[in-house]
């Protein structure tokens, strides 16, 4: 077994993370892309039955194209959350080269605490606009139900990216690798 393999069986690795921020950042990417997953599907079997119904029998689906819009802002979310896991979303690179190559392992803490803040900010104004939504009972055009369901996943993807980012900036060894999400290990 290789030592970092600790991350994957959730016991202590030499690093010091412990095994349950790991099992967190797992879970969180399971149930993450669990969910991106259905709204996927939720987009592809809408459309696909708007397009037979229009095709085949004249008339599409009255709600499938609203239907579509909600999984796709639940999938859009989910995978800012889950470029997080992966650390693929944008950087500038340019920045790398301002500061000593020493400072490295410092600036990228640095920059993960920022980046987990900015989480934080995004989380409290999306909880503001999901809780006037609610308060309101605001419905979607087309498809009547409640939007504060699917809104709410913006409150889940900046926490859930907040708390990535945090526990990186705290055990740098829990960040993903170019390959694979947090805690997993390419083979």
């Amino acid at each position: 077994m290789r030592p970092e393999a600790g991350i994957v069986a959730g016991t202590l690795p030499p690093s010091g993370a412990p095994g349950w921020a790991g099992r967190v950042l797992r879970w969180l990417y399971r149930v993450e892309s669990t969910v991106a997953l259905v709204a996927f599907a939720g987009v592809t079997g809408a459309l696909f039955a708007d397009l037979i119904g229009r095709e085949f029998l004249g008339q599409g689906i009255f709600v499938a194209q609203r239907f579509a819009v909600f999984c796709m802002v639940v999938l859009a979310f989910l995978g800012f959350a889950l470029a997080v896991g992966w650390r693929a979303h944008l950087g500038i690179e340019i920045a790398d080269r301002l500061t000593p190559r020493a400072w490295n392992a410092a600036m990228e803490r640095l920059a993960d605490l920022t980046a987990a803040a900015g989480c934080l900010f995004l989380a409290y104004w999306s909880w503001r606009f999901v809780a006037g939504s609610f308060a309101d009972q605001a419905r979607g055009q087309g498809l009547e139900i409640l939007l504060w369901p699917v809104q709410s996943v913006m409150v889940w993807c900046f926490c859930s990216s907040a708390l990535r980012y945090g526990l990186c900036a705290a055990w740098p060894a829990l960040r993903a690798g170019a390959a694979q999400p947090h805690g997993e290990l390419s083979r």
